[in-house]
């Protein structure tokens, strides 16, 4: 057994996996290869090795450093003469993080910033970083050239940022029915809970939904930034905000947008600072552990509170769907996540060996946290504190909407099947996200979404590897014999029914760059809603999957925009 797993991590290793993906394959194979009893997934076996090669896991936080803060911004600088802006903001983001609090590095690394937005003629951003250089110590004999930046910022400011773009901002925002900020969960009326044929549970819909309309907006439950994106997301609403980003004051690996964000994101950061970027490194594994504080925080850090809570409620089963959000209370919320129903025997020895690891080395890293380690008072509560870990960890890994979402947990969206054939599609990630219909859903049908994002036909190789990772299998009607799966692929091939003449215009509409985004989305919206007896055809796919695929850029571009007006509210 311990060899044909370790074959099996070879295999995936020589696959084309996402980057963290990889890492995470590639870390957990190697500790196999050091210690097979790992294999065992026993929790003393996995302590015992932490604790025998601690300096291989636990790599010491960067100290602020005014040497290495400049060193960073050099490089900056050389991408920024190469006209590479991007890179250019996130290596000045990270000498900012690096520089010490009271230096004069900081200020400029905010003044090189604003250099960039205004390159980037986003004037209101520019005029933000200048005001955030003059409020931490920018270099006197400095000031003059920046003044001058400033006042031919002012100059431009609300004349061009994106004064192309905001007609059909405020387009798409009526396509999308967006609030952009929004503090409630909000599921669309027509959508209950019901138990299918099989005895699971699923989301149902009562009436009609139409190609288009929005059924579920959400923020999420919990969320981590990823050890490659700490330094172009906030750690609070995880929203890029266009790199426009501010420090921790106390850790190098951690940014916020602003200062509001900073101040609520300590009621979770506090027990992470100063160990944010080991924990970063696997930050889809890190949303169990960050859970667990999440709950502690309700209860006021106090342990017994909370041991008492999490004993009351453990996994009776529910959904976060039958929660009324309308009165709104974090605690119901973690009561729902307690009563989550996990059913172990599917992840057999694999993937509990890969959960109880990453478990119990989160556990080792919270504890060096000098907070955390003055709150756990007592042998029973380190091992609450593991066990909650050990839990969290395998309800979590279970109730990721998609690929792309699996470093945030949205309690609502993960009532919702999933299949390779989804009717719906989950838009955004991080500050909140959106469920929009792909094709029409007629009442009765159960929605569901894709697990890679992508759908039958575009399946990759990392979701196969996941799905393998985790020992679990698709049963929905693509994949699973019994669900129908040759009478689906059947209607797949053959011939199309849609009009040749009506079927080359639309196709012609979709590809035309020329046409604006929001009338190729209306145009192809309304053919798939008025040929969706088709699906699942393969010529009326392409036309779904082109939709889907504009509906994914268009609300990526409606983001940015988003953080670019609330960046520059007061400018």
């Amino acid at each position: 057994m311990e060899e044909s797993l370790q074959q099996f991590f070879r295999l995936l290793k020589n696959q084309s996996l996402p980057r963290e993906v990889f890492m995470e394959v590639d870390y957990i194979s190697k500790q196999l290869e050091a210690n097979p009893l790992l294999l065992t997934g026993d929790v003393q076996i996995i302590l015992k090795h932490l604790e025998s090669n601690a300096e291989s896991f636990f790599t010491p936080e960067a100290q602020k450093c005014t040497i290495r803060a400049a060193g960073l911004r050099q490089e900056g600088n050389r991408l920024y003469e190469r006209k590479q802006f991007l890179k250019s903001l996130e290596k000045y983001n990270e000498s900012i993080c690096m520089a010490p609090n009271n230096s004069a590095n900081l200020g400029i690394g905010y003044a090189n910033r604003s250099a960039v937005y205004y390159e980037m003629k986003m004037y209101g951003l520019a005029i933000a970083n200048i005001e955030l250089a003059l409020k931490h110590h920018y270099p006197q004999h400095l000031k003059p050239n920046l003044y001058d930046r400033e006042f031919n910022c002012r100059l431009k400011h609300d004349k061009t940022d994106f004064s192309w773009n905001r007609s059909e901002y405020v387009r798409l925002i009526g396509i999308f029915d967006v609030v952009p900020k929004p503090s409630l969960t909000h599921l669309a009326k027509g959508i209950v809970n019901q138990e299918l044929p099989t005895g699971d549970r699923a989301m149902v819909a009562e009436k009609d939904f139409a190609a288009g309309e929005c059924i579920l907006q959400e923020s999420p439950l919990i969320g981590s930034v990823g050890w490659d994106k700490r330094f172009t997301r906030c750690n609070f609403c995880f929203s890029a905000n266009l790199l426009n980003l501010i420090p921790c004051s106390s850790c190098t690996s951690v940014m916020f947008c602003n200062e509001l964000c900073m101040k609520a994101g300590q009621r979770q950061h506090r027990f992470e600072c100063g160990s944010s970027t080991n924990m970063s490194r696997f930050y889809e594994k890190w949303i169990g552990p960050r859970l667990f504080f999440h709950g502690l925080s309700l209860f006021e850090c106090d342990f017994g509170k909370m041991m008492t809570f999490c004993r009351e409620n453990r996994g009776s089963g529910t959904l976060f769907s039958t929660l009324d959000y309308s009165k709104y209370d974090p605690k119901e919320e973690f009561r729902m996540f307690l009563r989550t129903r996990v059913e172990h025997p599917s992840y057999e020895r694999l993937g509990s060996t890969i959960q109880n690891f990453f478990a119990v080395l989160f556990f080792k890293m919270y504890l060096n946290v000098p907070l955390v380690r003055s709150l756990v008072a007592n042998k029973a509560q380190e091992n609450f504190m593991l066990q909650c870990f050990l839990d969290f960890m395998h309800i979590t890994q279970r109730l990721f909407v998609s690929r792309s979402h699996e470093g945030f947990l949205y309690p609502v969206a993960s009532d919702f099947g999933q299949s390779c054939d989804p009717n719906a599609i989950v838009l955004g990630s991080g500050r909140y996200m959106q469920m929009i219909v792909l094709r029409p859903i007629r009442r009765g049908e159960q929605i569901v979404i894709s697990y890679d994002g992508k759908l039958c036909y575009q399946r990759r190789v990392d979701f196969n590897c996941r799905l393998l990772t985790l020992k679990l299998t698709c049963s929905c009607i693509v994949c699973n014999e019994s669900a129908g799966q040759q009478l689906w692929w059947e209607k797949y091939k053959q011939p199309c029914s849609i009009d040749r003449d009506c079927l080359l215009a639309m196709q012609r509409i979709a590809s035309n760059e020329d046409l604006p985004r929001v009338e190729r989305i209306n145009a192809m919206q309304q053919f798939v809603q008025k040929h969706g007896s088709n699906h699942p055809q393969k010529d009326f796919a392409k036309v779904v999957e082109r939709y889907r695929d504009e509906l994914v850029d268009s609300f990526r571009f409606l983001s940015m925009v988003t953080d670019y007006c609330y960046a520059t509210a007061d400018y």
